[in-house]
């Protein structure tokens, strides 16, 4: 898991939208669209479009659509987050 991968992962321990990770991250669009394509290939991360919708909807994950988007870090995420 990168630098990048860990704080991010570190921001979605609960339900986290797009805007809140750019704020407490102070990072760029494209490094949080990078760090979060990348965590989703891992599966260590889920999204979903709303609070009570099912996980990795049949929404393409975008530059622009992850701006909608809610985050939670998987179980998967959380162990290689906690191992490292």
């Amino acid at each position: 898991m990168s630098d990048l991968e860990y704080d991010i992962v570190d921001e979605l321990y609960f339900v986290t939208n797009y805007l809140s990770l750019k704020n407490n991250l102070k990072l760029s669009h494209e490094l949080i669209f990078d760090g979060l394509k990348s965590l989703l290939d891992k599966e260590y991360i889920i999204y979903f479009t709303e609070i009570d919708g099912i996980e990795n909807p049949k929404i393409d994950f975008t530059e622009k659509s992850m701006q909608n988007l809610l985050f939670l870090a998987s179980k998967k995420g959380l162990l290689a987050h906690n191992s490292r």
